[in-house]
């Protein structure tokens, strides 16, 4: 699921330039990076099928209020901190000895505390969500906007590979 995503990550720049310390071999960077994003896959996926259910359930079914707050709270809690331990992987990997490489990896690194900080809004959003056992609005979905940070780290990420990702090979032994 978000691991295909992450077949593309090697992300755009962001505020967090410099982050990487130490400099690897390409393949030991792809090794670190694709083992990163494999736990991180493991441990999203649970998180993301919530949303994905709630979003059916809004299309087609009457969510209650607080099981919405309840679940939303909780998958975008597990997404927070399955994001920060995928940056502090990827900050622990170092940089790539590629021309580029040390650019790709603090862009890497700057694309997932983005994504972190879209999840934290929608976390804070579930929590501010009522909790009653009554119908809840259209508007308590936030679906949307898990996707919407998903879709922006997937842009960001082509455009880095374009940039800055030459003799990298993130495809991470799939097809």
């Amino acid at each position: 699921m978000l691991l295909g995503a992450l077949a593309f990550a090697g992300c755009g720049g962001g505020s967090h330039a410099g982050v990487a310390t130490k400099t690897v071999t390409a393949k030991q960077w792809v090794a670190a990076a694709c083992d990163s994003f494999q736990r991180y896959d493991s441990a999203t996926k649970h998180p993301l099928l919530e949303f994905q259910g709630l979003h059916l359930e809004f299309k087609y079914g009457e969510p209650k209020q607080g099981e919405v707050r309840d679940k939303q709270t909780a998958a975008s809690e597990e997404i927070v901190k399955a994001t920060d331990r995928l940056i502090a992987d990827l900050n622990a990997a170092g940089a790539p000895a590629t021309a580029h490489g040390r650019a790709f990896a603090d862009a890497e690194v700057a694309a997932f505390q983005e994504l972190r900080d879209s999840v934290n809004h929608v976390h804070s959003a579930a929590e501010a969500l009522p909790t009653g056992s009554g119908r809840a609005d259209a508007s308590a979905e936030l679906s949307p906007q898990i996707g919407a940070a998903l879709a922006q780290l997937q842009r960001r990420a082509a455009q880095d590979r374009k940039a800055n990702g030459a003799g990298l090979d993130l495809s991470c032994n799939r097809p």
